[in-house]
């Protein structure tokens, strides 16, 4: 246990002595201020006398937090994704990791830190998750590390043993399934058994599909090709709005062979359409 001592010198000033035991023999850390004191002290009972030593020494070297780091790299990361995408990692940092290492040096933060935060994960989430969480906390030191920034010396996340994740067995329609889907909203709404068979045929997400312009398909008679240029998103009020060049990754702007069957639908949807109208509309 780690307790605060108060001190007042003739001349009214006061100091706080921080009193522990490390290595056997009673110590005393003071401090121009009481808090600074009982974070020293709150320090101390989590982590041990030696690597609360070790916090304040690093602290005094480099007293960026990484909560200093994740606002820098937060900011600097808005620049090349989403408003959506950094929404989610404040949303994963804040409830996962800052209660744990957010407050920390960040010169001080381990091997060791990282995998308790992780294992503490582990009961919570599933392997997915875990390794979502955990790729914040690495893209943020591995931002700091880089040698073009240097604002701490090494990326304590490269070395975490993470949980396995266990292949699941597919889910989705069978066949039989599908067929009686379509058939039934061909029935129902053409419109809808339309789309209905592109994201089978092409297994694009339902925000792309609905995005896609008649632009975005290149007809060559013999083969068609459909490609992802622009996505439907909710806006920060709710309202569902275009996005263009955008898609969920990079690797998400992509160019697909569209097969005959569904070829064969597309071509019909585009007759009579500009380049900029949409493949995909219903009665509204």
């Amino acid at each position: 246990m780690a307790s605060i001592r108060q001190r007042t010198s003739k001349g009214g000033e006061s100091t706080y002595s921080v009193l522990f035991r490390h290595e056997g023999k009673q110590t005393s850390k003071a401090f121009l201020t009481r808090a600074h004191a009982e974070r020293f002290q709150q320090l101390v009972q989590l982590l041990g006398a030696g690597r609360a030593l070790a916090e304040l020494s690093a602290t005094d070297d480099n007293p960026l937090t990484l909560d200093d780091l994740a606002e820098q790299f937060f900011t600097w990361k808005a620049q090349d994704v989403e408003v959506r995408t950094i929404r989610d990692y404040r949303r994963d940092y804040d409830n996962w990791i800052r209660p744990h290492l957010g407050h920390r040096a960040a010169a001080s933060i381990d091997e060791r830190d990282v995998q308790t935060v992780v294992d503490k994960m582990r009961g919570r989430l599933d392997a997915k998750s875990v390794a979502d969480r955990h790729m914040v906390l690495h893209s943020i030191f591995k931002w700091a590390s880089a040698k073009t920034r240097r604002l701490v010396d090494h990326n304590p996340c490269t070395e975490t043993q993470l949980p396995k994740r266990t292949r699941k067995p597919p889910k989705g329609l069978t066949v039989p399934e599908f067929q009686a889907l379509h058939a039934a909203a061909g029935r129902v709404d053409p419109d809808a058994a339309d789309l209905i068979l592109f994201l089978v045929s092409m297994a694009w997400r339902f925000s792309e599909a609905t995005a896609l312009a008649a632009r975005g398909i290149e007809d060559w008679g013999d083969e068609m090709y459909a490609t992802v240029q622009r996505v439907h998103r909710r806006d920060e009020r709710g309202a569902m709005t275009i996005v263009e060049d955008s898609a969920k990754s990079a690797a998400g702007l992509r160019r697909a062979k569209v097969p005959p069957m569904c070829a064969a639908m597309i071509r019909r949807r585009l007759v009579g359409k500009g380049v900029d109208e949409l493949v995909f509309t219903n009665g509204q």
